[in-house]
């Protein structure tokens, strides 16, 4: 039988704008709204269609890595592509609709959606390339992978975060942060105004096509909210046989309080705790924000001010855990 190697993606290489990285999986999904319309015609057939928008989504699965190759794991693309989305003109295709971090026991990873128009024009939104691992490079250093060169590279685990999460610090077993975009599409009716311009009073560059299915995408919003797992960890240092002395209870509270970030008049209260959730780079000796991007001293936001909107104690015969969700101020840093 026939070999052909060039049929997996495994010989192949991503890149996103001007990034490439390294994904566990992605796909670009473009489709075209079109539904069947039947009027007083004389007939039950098909006959007539409704065809509108056309729209693109680039789906990405992408792990947190340690080493040389973390200069292309998904924290550089995500974090692009958060600042882009943040920019109040000048935001450039594809941009972002989510960025969700994951971390647990096995790994950290990255999953991001991201939105076109879906004009085959812009093919540098999502490009699968034939480069070699050696020529991966973000403007950092050339030939990332090769531990000859560079710092080998594994996947990053457990042993490799720390978190401070709505008040949750301690015994956290999972945990996630969502970055969210609200994206609005919309088209507009072309204008004639005397010029080659297509009715557009921007100057060219033109941004937009008049008169073709590619709608015009802005960002209306952008929140953050997450949650995880965490153990609960109950012990008796007074011997009253309950929980609701003062250290006694770790991740619950099984006294007169609540974990919820409760309200009280006149006044907004928040997690009195720091936020944080960051990975440990042995070169420079430091924790760094996953929020944070390559050369920059401070993370994208200061997520300080958070509520904690859901605390689930479940009680069973294996570990005490309880899963929580929070939502957070986000302010630029």
């Amino acid at each position: 039988m026939p070999l052909m190697n060039e049929f997996f993606g495994v010989y192949k290489t991503l890149k996103i704008g001007d990034s490439f990285i390294i994904v566990t999986s992605a796909s670009r999904d473009r489709s075209m709204e079109v539904e069947a319309k039947n009027f007083v015609q004389g007939t039950a057939l098909n006959k007539i269609m409704d065809i509108g928008k056309v729209s693109e989504t680039i789906s990405i699965e992408a792990p947190i890595l340690i080493g040389g190759g973390s200069v292309v794991d998904g924290r550089t693309l995500m974090n692009d592509q958060i600042d882009n989305a943040m920019l109040r003109t000048g935001a450039i295709l594809p941009i972002l609709e989510s960025a969700t971090i994951n971390v647990s026991e096995k790994q950290g990873s990255i999953s991001l959606k991201l939105q076109s128009d879906g004009d085959p024009a812009n093919s540098s939104v999502f490009q699968v390339t034939d480069h070699a691992a050696e020529d991966l490079t973000n403007g950092v250093i050339s030939d990332v992978l090769n531990p000859l060169l560079h710092t080998p590279t594994r996947t990053a685990n457990f042993l490799d975060f720390r978190v401070s999460l709505a008040g949750y610090i301690y015994y956290v077993l999972e945990a996630r942060i969502s970055v969210n975009v609200q994206v609005t599409k919309k088209v507009f009716i072309a204008g004639k105004d005397g010029t080659t311009s297509d009715g557009n009073p921007i100057p060219d560059p033109n941004p937009y096509n008049f008169g073709t299915q590619y709608p015009w995408l802005g960002v209306s919003g952008i929140t953050i909210s997450g949650g995880g797992k965490a153990a609960v960890l109950l012990r008796d240092n007074d011997a009253d046989k309950l929980y609701q002395t003062a250290g006694e209870a770790v991740n619950v509270n099984l006294g007169d309080g609540t974990e919820l970030t409760i309200q009280q008049p006149g006044c907004t209260t928040t997690v009195d705790a720091d936020f944080a959730i960051e990975v440990y780079n042995c070169e420079t000796d430091t924790w760094v924000g996953l929020f944070r991007k390559d050369g920059a001293s401070v993370d994208l936001f200061d997520l300080s001010q958070s509520l904690l909107t859901k605390a689930n104690f479940q009680v069973t015969p294996d570990l005490l855990t309880v899963d929580f969700e929070f939502k957070c101020y986000v302010q630029e840093s």
